[in-house]
């Protein structure tokens, strides 16, 4: 089980994928594992025989700081800023700023749960 890149609209999404695997700011910086959860486990060595799994969904209500305070867990950002002596985020920080408003206004932040289940095959 893993979740998906977070999806909030069109415009932030764009930002958000620059920092994604494969994104121009953080894509290289993120641990080679990670492109399992970008390609949904679809490319995962999977010995077993598949089971359908239903769609999950997680979503919250944050503001630009719940969002800047989690992007700041990242592997991803954490390596970039001990190679590079800064913090990655100040990169789109003043795009995703005005894209979002006043730092205290809401917004509905969704990710995809992806899992992927089988069974031994007998």
């Amino acid at each position: 089980m893993a979740y998906s890149m977070h999806k909030i609209d069109n415009d932030i999404d764009k930002i958000s994928e620059k920092l994604n695997v494969g994104g121009d700011i953080l894509g290289r910086y993120w641990p080679r594992e990670t492109n399992y959860v970008k390609e949904d486990y679809k490319t995962i060595p999977f010995p077993f025989k598949e089971i359908p799994a239903p769609k999950f969904e997680m979503t919250v209500n944050w503001n630009l700081d719940d969002l800047v305070c989690y992007m700041q867990t990242w592997s991803a950002v954490k390596r970039f800023s001990t190679e590079k002596k800064f913090n990655p985020l100040s990169l789109i920080m003043e795009e995703l700023e005005r894209l979002w408003g006043k730092h205290d206004k809401r917004k509905v932040v969704k990710w995809d749960i992806n899992l992927r289940v089988g069974k031994i095959q007998s």
